[in-house]
């Protein structure tokens, strides 16, 4: 396994940044204290569905770069954050889907070249996203919301997000 702090592709570094921001995003949201996940974040999960295809189209369409000077240089990744278990499956699943997607990614062959990804490891990026796509449309859109009166609440919180900017 690779260092999970560093990649040597600097397009892996942004796609798997976003993946974990994206994942911090679902983790922290209104509906990970609910049994199942409201429309609005279910509207925002879709967006960040949609950048993640949209990076990753960027990093497969752009030039084949060389990189002698810049290769191989170990570029810093964001650590997959720590997600425990909050009262939505939904979004436990989510999680977890996004986890696999970033720890792919990160130990792929891709991630060891200096930019781009190869066919193999951009097709098993496509068919995690789609599975998250899929689990949304075909799952949670449609069998929401449960109602689950004598087993709810059973989980805490997630807490609250970042709010604000601290002035130094």
């Amino acid at each position: 396994m690779a260092d999970p702090n560093y990649v040597q592709n600097h397009d892996v570094v942004t796609i798997a940044d976003k993946i974990t921001r994206f994942a911090v995003e679902m983790y922290k949201s209104v509906s990970s204290s609910l049994s199942g996940v409201n429309v609005h974040d279910q509207g925002r999960l879709v967006t960040y569905l949609d950048a993640i295809d949209r990076v990753h189209d960027w990093a497969i369409n752009v030039p084949d770069l060389d990189l002698p000077e810049t290769h191989p240089r170990q570029w810093a990744i964001e650590a997959f954050p720590v997600i425990e278990d909050v009262e939505s499956e939904e979004i436990n699943q989510i999680g977890r889907l996004l986890n696999v997607c970033w720890y792919e990614l990160v130990n792929s062959a891709s991630a060891r070249a200096p930019s781009g990804l190869n066919k193999h490891d951009s097709a098993r990026l496509r068919s995690y996203v789609e599975k998250i796509r899929l689990f949304l449309v075909n799952y949670v859109s449609v069998i929401e919301p449960l109602d689950l009166p004598e087993s709810m609440p059973k989980e805490k919180t997630s807490g609250s997000g970042l709010v604000g900017i601290n002035p130094a």
